[in-house]
């Protein structure tokens, strides 16, 4: 790539080769506790399962993760599930070995005005691992008659979270205490050393990729599907929501923890989606609608909800040379609703 900022000829960023080697293996295994021949009134079926997965990095070390898994079946129409695990993620390469950049840019301060100050850029290679502990609970309830009701809790707790919380709020990096720590003060008025630095920039900004403190999801998805017969075909309604309890961040182990569902460039609280689909011998057609709630950006300015209706239509011969073939248009937001506008906050530049 090439850089046409903040220098007076352009710069030519070319990142370094880089490779990793990586080793897993896995193992799962399934064991019904009570089956069918055991079975009894209020314990239909009873399943656990065991898994764990070990991998070996060339360059951060080895993780094992296990996952533990429970099934129960008080009845045969309603199924009762819980799991538990953890997970690791490694910074990708470009995460830690993209070149280093510095530049000049200008920051908002408290009251307004603008100060000067040098951004840094590119990989990290301090980075430690991501992981995270996932909780699940949910049911599948299967009544006579076809419907179907599906519904989930999760619960998601990140440790060194890998993210670039600088870049996400440039606007705010002098003035979000979550973010002092990644911001050093130049005061050459008062010290000799930052005199010695510079005279003229006022902070030190680093936007690097960088292990934050922690960050826990909390939420509900919901599903429900009903088939119907209906003249030569059959009708099939369903329905889904996710709605995000909570989204916490801490910025680094010694910040307040923060609030951010429903706030610009986190997870909206809900998401639902309504859809009918009509299925013949040889057609089928659906329509649906989306729903994407309101939120907010970083000053308090709410952000409007945005609906959309998808269609499609679909073709599959059930004899003939062209068996076994099938063809679909889908015309993503039929009605071309435009999404809501959001007045974008970015900080000033200098020329």
């Amino acid at each position: 790539g090439t850089a046409f900022t903040s220098t007076a000829v352009p710069v030519l960023d070319v990142g370094p080769e880089r490779e990793r080697t990586v080793s897993a293996i896995f193992a799962e295994a399934s064991i019904p506790l009570i089956g069918e021949r055991q079975s009894r009134p209020g314990l239909r079926r009873l399943d656990l399962s065991l898994a764990g997965r070990i991998e070996e990095y060339g360059d951060f070390g080895t993780t094992t993760n296990p996952k533990l898994g429970l099934v129960w079946s008080p009845t045969n129409d309603l199924r009762l599930r819980s799991s538990w695990g953890t997970s690791f993620r490694a910074a990708s390469l470009p995460q830690t070995f993209d070149p280093s950049t510095v530049f000049a840019t200008f920051f908002a301060r408290p009251d307004g005005s603008r100060a000067l100050g040098l951004q840094l850029g590119g990989g990290n290679p301090d980075l430690k691992p991501e992981t995270a502990d996932t909780f699940t609970a949910g049911f599948d309830y299967t009544p006579v008659g076809g419907l179907t009701l599906t519904g989930d809790y999760f619960d998601t707790r990140f440790a060194d979270r890998i993210a670039r919380p600088v870049t996400e709020n440039l606007t705010g990096v002098l003035s979000d205490p979550a973010l002092a720590g990644f911001v050093t003060l130049v005061q050459p008025g008062s010290n000799a050393a930052d005199l010695a630095l510079a005279t003229n920039y006022t902070a030190i900004v680093d936007g690097r990729w960088v292990n934050t403190g922690a960050v826990r999801v909390r939420g509900v998805d919901l599903a429900a599907r009903y088939p119907l017969e209906f003249g030569a075909g059959r009708l099939v309604f369903d329905a889904s929501a996710s709605y995000v309890l909570d989204y916490e961040s801490q910025t680094t182990p010694t910040a307040v923890v923060r609030e951010l569902v429903g706030q610009v460039g986190y997870p909206v609280r809900l998401r639902s989606r309504l859809g009918v689909l009509w299925q013949g011998a040889a057609v089928d057609f659906s329509l649906s609608w989306n729903h994407v709630d309101a939120y907010r950006d970083r000053l308090g300015t709410r952000i409007e909800s945005w609906d959309t209706a998808d269609a499609q239509a679909g073709w599959r011969p059930a004899s003939g040379p062209l068996e076994g073939l099938r063809a679909t248009v889908t015309v993503h937001n039929l009605l071309d609703a435009d999404p809501p506008f959001y007045d974008a906050a970015s900080p000033p530049r200098g020329r």
